[in-house]
């Protein structure tokens, strides 16, 4: 990062490691539960990443290091818009399974540019989880949005993936944890490559 001072852009709930990462490396360490806050962390760095390279009109990689439990969908797929958008001007961002890519980091892991997974690391996919109470009318549009969001990460898993159609229903439907290893993740396109 020639003459980009980092320090100046550090905020201060962030930790070294991430810091030292995304300053010298252009790598974002997800490594929280999915959450508005480790969002817009890495929300953060994105358009930190996007504003340098467009002052120097050369678009670099980023790369995303992923190892959560999940967490917040709508949350999630706020990162996931951004991701996706910054690919469509051209940006290329991967993203790497550390060690677990469960629920929403599942879905995270996805969009990546080019998908890679560590050799002992996982994945999980399941339903959406609510937990809702409430007037009858607020539980109604609480599910409505439930079923919505589900929609969405349909689509992804079948834009990104070859999981059966039957076996996502399946999951959905039953309400279970399928957990994936690399070898069955790569046979289904969840990941591209283990390294």
């Amino acid at each position: 990062m020639d003459n980009i001072d980092f320090d100046m852009l550090k905020p201060s709930c962030l930790d070294g490691v991430k810091y030292n990462l995304a300053s010298k490396e252009r790598t974002i360490l997800l490594c929280d539960e999915i959450t508005q806050e480790s969002v817009l962390e890495a929300m953060y760095y994105l358009y930190r990443f996007q504003s340098i390279d467009e002052k120097k009109e050369k678009k670099r990689p980023i790369k995303i290091l992923v190892d959560t439990v999940g967490g917040s969908v709508s949350d999630g797929l706020k990162l996931i818009s951004l991701i996706e958008s910054m690919q469509e001007k051209g940006w290329e961002i991967d993203t790497v399974n550390i060690g677990n890519a469960y629920s929403m980091g599942l879905f995270i892991s996805l969009v990546g540019t080019h998908r890679y997974s560590y050799r002992y690391s996982s994945y999980l996919l399941h339903d959406i989880s609510l937990g809702i109470e409430g007037s009858a009318r607020s539980i109604k549009e609480k599910m409505e949005e439930a079923d919505r969001l589900s929609d969405i990460l349909h689509d992804i898993i079948k834009k990104h993936t070859e999981i059966p159609d039957e076996e996502i229903e399946d999951i959905f439907s039953r309400k279970i944890d399928k957990i994936y290893s690399p070898e069955d993740a790569k046979k289904l396109k969840i990941c591209d490559e283990i390294i």
